[in-house]
């Protein structure tokens, strides 16, 4: 259960034990990690009133170690939980394009992926082609902006070709709409020129109807 490397002096070695048996237990409840610091505030409230002899108990630095200790338990980027929860062990390629994504905060051109990956997870290196892959193929992840730059469907993307995204930009605003407006809304989405757009307005009659000169809406 704990690492032989970890010693302390004194050792209560079936406190430490009890102790590894509740954090486990903590999360295998609250199924999500939690602030690492949040975390350590809660075992101080319940350990250092319990056990005023031990000192160690008052330091944080013990709990980062004892939780580097304890099988199962992972701490990452300002978070502890069960090494099976993504955000605190993403092992897998597509969860660390996600997790980098998310550090981000913003669409990225795939190109520019693995070295920004890299630079969270330099143990092993991430090849282009295999981000590429993982962005086409988790789709319901990872929604292509056009261009090559992809984005978080989390954020509110919803991809799809550019016909499909016009329509949900008729349907959400409930009226007829310049072309301009149109292109507005749509570069939020998908990175597309004006003619694009106007190709696509044009060339599907049976969806979009020209009310106006460069006014369009959606064919009821």
């Amino acid at each position: 259960m704990i690492d032989k490397s970890f010693y302390l002096d004194p050792l209560y070695e079936d406190l430490l034990s009890a102790m590894v048996v509740y954090v486990k237990d903590y999360f295998e409840k609250r199924a999500e990690s939690q602030d690492l610091y949040e975390f350590i505030g809660m075992l101080k409230d319940k350990y250092i009133r319990e056990y005023e002899d031990i000192h160690y108990f008052e330091n944080d630095l013990f709990y980062v170690n004892f939780f580097s200790t304890v099988r199962g338990i992972a701490v990452f980027d300002g978070k502890v939980g069960l090494d099976t929860f993504a955000d605190v062990n993403p092992k897998t390629v597509k969860l660390k394009i996600l997790y980098t994504l998310r550090k981000i905060g913003k669409p990225m051109h795939y190109q520019e992926l693995p070295a920004k990956v890299m630079e969270w997870f330099s143990k092993k290196a991430v090849k282009l082609n295999t981000v590429h892959n993982e962005l086409v193929k988790n789709n319901d992840l990872f929604v292509n902006m056009g261009l090559g730059i992809y984005g978080l469907k989390e954020w509110g993307y919803e991809g799809g070709v550019v016909k499909d995204i016009i329509i949900r930009i008729f349907e959400k605003t409930g009226r007829s709409m310049t072309v301009k407006e149109i292109c507005r809304e749509l570069l939020r989405e998908k990175m597309v020129s004006p003619n694009t757009v106007l190709l696509n307005l044009q060339k599907h009659k049976d969806l979009f109807v020209r009310v106006e000169k460069g006014i369009y809406e959606l064919k009821r």
